[in-house]
């Protein structure tokens, strides 16, 4: 850190180190208000972005730095006594960002906590009432927040500062004495500590400060609950649905809140164990003990608040901080939520519980025995395959195993689809260079021709190289080395392998993943994929690869009426009437999305006329249908924001990148956050974890059809045409991306060039049909344009060299000629 920042800003010290930079204490030169002089400023450890990107603002390569500034962008806006306040902004000339906060003069809460709890007994009742003073704090902190659109999503005794009152006007020498205690290792003795500040949480006035809200979420993304120093902390104040991929909303701070609430008045987390794993499974499954059995002082109504807001169920905690608060002031519990104490499972779970343990059954199979497993669950559009992947995803994670997850897409983006973008974002997310190299060892080359990014300083036309061998030998290489890959992974930790949608799966991407069951069968992975009814035919090279015994049907049925009767209840919360469940009962015939549509729909009080009447017009169309009319009438109250974003993120993709999608719009990535964020409440978007990028999707795959659907066509090929020069401009998207956008905006020339690399880049990985799919689009678009001769004759060579490959020996010397046509 250089001693002078921005010309402005003096370094006088270090105030704290984590894993995600550092603070330090700063005087700012510039100030005119000796209150205001002494600052703290927080610094990101990133990797440095190029000149670039420092000038746009474009971190689309390195999300971390987006995430950060827009963090700082929601704190600027916030202005509260009980938060603190960020002031500015800045890049150092390393290329890491950093923002300047004020300097609270005082000591975090974790601190104080730490050393009440090495020596000294239970609080008391006088005492406690000097809590309530702190809780009623946090309370308001937290209220400010949420009414302005933010949740906190990290809160914990480290994210609170407590101000001594004393403090609040003292001079630059008392600020600086103070920061020399706290270093001070005698301060861990409680009876050396200097009086001032050994308690300020007893003292008549004092003052708490929420800080580093966001980042949290943030982080999620990049979450390591192994490694113990950098998520300890965290994993104690775990929300049940933060650790299970939940929807967070402010409950979750709530959770959090209660978590604190009950380290104060006992000395001790309610969950705690020597791995933040266990800890975790804790927060999910167990039952806290009630503080009050182990302090009996503790007055009954604080015992019922804090049970309250642990409760494992969102549903079943307080709705606000300002009802937490309201407890407090009156010293009773007037707010009873259904019952705190009940463990209830996530809603999107209601009435799949069978199917769930038979899918954890094949998976505790497959890693005891070490041997391959399949299991297969099909159901129709919103029946819950995907809420059922992701609880198997955190249910592995729980065990410390390894999760591998790919989607496939009706357009692929990759050769081999979602089994190549599984082990892609496996591989580039392993921060430790030296274990991907391990995992790579005699393979990289082969692997590179999936992954060209794990190949340093080889672009894809460098791997276009023609081998001596067949290409028949050299695809079985290939399939070798992903299988060997495969492996070397499982050896490490067992594998449970997600792949949704699957009905799009590609025959090429099917013959892949058969190879790697054929190879793996002596190995602890569970493949488990996610499809809508297929024919089975589909499944048969998946069937011929392992043995029955180890492939296990999961077909999804409709809910029965307890369990609709369940999530409709669970999904309407607290605006929950019987006319509104009985409805949705009626009506939705026991398919899990429709039901919590519905919900939404009729997420007021009484249902009104209209809402009733959206759902009654649609009783002569199938499910599907219904569960469209039901999704477009959500939309109806969206603001011209919301819905544009929306508009653009239809026609992106099934998932969008911020920053390129903040390019194509023109506006900044922070606007274009900001409303993600308002989506992302309105349980529209959700983020997708576990990605490289800043990534968001749609919560349903059919939401995004409904919008794309109502877009008009004029206005969806200028969106297609931004969306596909805004992904042109970073130079990392993948050619048929823009293949496909450029395609749909019409703009032939590029469709067709971008199609000849997709093409290429599949027949260079040996995905044949993939490959074929590509040149003959490029045919179709280019037509019988003459300024696009060029374009067809690599097209029919490409497709001859497919079609030689695959053994069609005619096709391919048809279009061999048509190449010596074109070009004589």
């Amino acid at each position: 850190m250089p001693r002078l920042v921005a010309n402005r800003y003096e370094i006088e010290g270090v105030l704290g180190v984590g894993g995600m930079g550092a603070v330090y204490r700063a005087r700012d030169r510039e100030s005119q208000s000796e209150a205001q002089r002494i600052v703290a400023i927080k610094r990101l450890s990133v990797s440095t972005p190029s000149a670039a990107e420092l000038q746009d603002g474009v971190t689309i390569t390195n999300p971390t730095i987006g995430r950060f500034r827009r963090e700082f962008n929601v704190m600027l806006r916030l202005r509260h006594p009980n938060v603190v306040e960020v002031r500015d902004f800045g890049w150092l000339h390393a290329g890491e960002p950093y923002f300047v906060m004020e300097f609270v003069q005082g000591v975090t809460l974790s601190t104080l906590l730490r050393q009440r709890n090495t020596a000294e007994s239970l609080p008391g009742e006088s005492t406690i009432e000097q809590y309530i003073k702190v809780w009623l704090q946090l309370c308001n902190a937290l209220y400010f927040i949420h009414q302005n659109g933010m949740v906190h999503r990290d809160v914990k005794p480290a994210n609170l500062m407590v101000e001594r009152a004393a403090s609040l006007n003292a001079g630059d020498n008392a600020t600086h004495e103070a920061a020399q205690l706290l270093r001070d290792p005698l301060l861990r003795d409680p009876l050396l500590r200097d009086p001032l500040l050994r308690d300020p949480l007893l003292r008549d006035q004092f003052n708490l400060k929420l800080m580093d809200f966001g980042l949290a979420r943030f982080a999620d993304d990049s979450m390591n609950l192994t490694q113990v120093g950098s998520m300890m902390g965290t994993a104690a104040y775990i929300s049940p649905e933060q650790a299970t991929g939940g929807t967070i909303d402010l409950r979750t701070d709530l959770y959090a809140m209660g978590v604190i609430m009950y380290e104060m008045v006992t000395g001790r987390a309610p969950f705690t164990a020597d791995t933040p794993w266990a800890v975790v499974r804790m927060h999910i499954e167990a039952r806290p003990l009630a503080p009050k059995f182990i302090n009996p002082a503790l007055p009954d109504y604080i015992n019922s608040i804090i049970l309250t807001l642990l409760a494992k169920d969102p549903n079943q905690r307080f709705n606000s901080a300002d009802e937490v608060a309201q407890c407090l002031r009156a010293r009773q519990f007037v707010v009873t939520p259904a019952s705190a104490l009940t463990v209830s499972t996530r809603p999107t779970l209601y009435g799949r519980n069978a199917a769930l343990k038979q899918l954890q059954a094949a998976c505790t199979a497959s890693w005891s025995h070490s041997s391959a497993q399949m299991a297969v669950i099909q159901g129709d559009v919103g029946t819950g395959k995907s809420a059922l992947m992701v609880e198997m995803g955190n249910w592995a994670k729980l065990r410390n195993a390894t999760v591998l997850r790919g989607v496939s897409a009706q357009t692929g983006r990759m050769p081999y689809g979602a089994v190549a973008e599984a082990l892609s974002t496996f591989l580039l997310s392993r921060q430790r260079e030296d274990a991907r190299n391990e995992l790579l060892r005699d393979i990289r080359l082969e692997i590179s021709r999936i992954i060209p990014e794990v190949a340093p300083g080889q672009s894809l036309s460098r791997l276009n190289t023609r081998e001596d061998s067949s290409l028949a030998q050299s695809q079985a290489r290939l399939f070798s080395a992903v299988s060997q890959l495969v492996r070397r992974v499982a050896r490490r930790k067992p594998v449970l392998w997600l792949l949704d949608d699957a009905q799009w799966m590609g025959a090429d991407s099917l013959e892949l993943l058969s190879t790697i069951l054929r190879s793996n069968l002596r190995e602890p992975v569970c493949v488990v994929i996610g499809m809508r009814p297929t024919p089975l035919e589909m499944l048969q090279p998946l069937e011929k690869a392992i043995q029955p015994t180890r492939m296990h049907s999961v077909p999804l049925a409709a809910l029965d009426e307890a369990s609709t009767r369940r999530l409709a209840e669970a999904t309407l919360g607290t605006q929950a009437t019987p006319n509104a469940v009985d409805l949705i009962v009626r009506r939705a015939e026991g398919n899990p999305l429709f039901i919590q549509e519905l919900a939404y729909t009729l997420k007021v009080e009484r249902p009104t006329p209209e809402a009733i009447a959206s759902v009654n017009e649609t009783l002569s169309l199938p499910v599907s249908a219904r569960i469209a009319r039901v999704m477009a009438n959500r939309l109806s109250d969206l603001s011209g924001p919301e819905r544009e974003l929306l508009n653009w993120a239809a026609v992106y993709g099934s998932e969008f990148n911020l920053d390129i999608l903040a390019s194509a719009i023109r506006q900044s990535a922070d606007d274009v956050a900001e409303t993600v964020n308002d989506l992302l409440t309105r349980h529209l978007l959700q983020e997708r974890r576990a990605t490289r990028f800043e990534t968001y999707t749609f919560v349903q795959q059919q939401l995004r059809e409904v919008v794309y659907s109502q877009i008009q066509t004029q206005s969806r090929s200028n969106i297609h045409d931004a969306v596909a020069l805004s992904m042109e401009r970073t130079g990392i998207a993948l050619p048929a991306d823009l293949e496909f956008h450029f395609g749909e905006a019409g703009q032939v020339g590029k469709a067709v060039a971008y199609g000849l690399q997709a093409g290429d880049r599949a027949r260079e990985a040996y995905a044949n049909k993939e490959a074929q799919r590509f040149y003959q689009r490029v045919l179709e678009r280019a037509g019988t344009q003459k300024e696009h001769t060029d374009e067809v004759a690599q097209a029919h060579f490409g497709l001859g060299e497919v079609h030689y490959f695959m053994g069609n020996y005619p096709q391919a010397r048809a279009d061999f000629e048509r190449v010596l046509e074109l070009t004589a």
